[in-house]
């Protein structure tokens, strides 16, 4: 596929030479940590309201630890993407 190139790359690749580039695509249903963070979103944080960003920080601290402990969500989320 020809895709034309921005003119950052072109200023980068030198006068006459055609750039070998693999376009990379982010997809996040292969990537087991968007599974973590919207369980930590919708289960553990769902009612969270913080005054501060310290105490956003601190209860974010909390729920990490809390499913640090639940093998079988953070499995799931590996599983979901395909990794076991």
């Amino acid at each position: 596929m020809t895709v034309a190139l921005p003119l950052a790359v072109k200023t980068w690749v030198p006068v006459g030479q055609t750039p070998q580039l693999h376009v990379l695509r982010y997809a996040p249903d292969l990537n087991p940590d968007e599974g973590i963070w919207n369980y930590l979103k919708r289960r553990e944080l769902a009612n969270v309201c913080c005054r501060t960003l310290q105490d956003l920080e601190q209860e974010l601290i909390r729920a990490r630890e809390r499913l640090r402990h639940k093998h079988s969500i953070i499995r799931s989320c590996f599983l979901q993407c395909g990794y076991v």
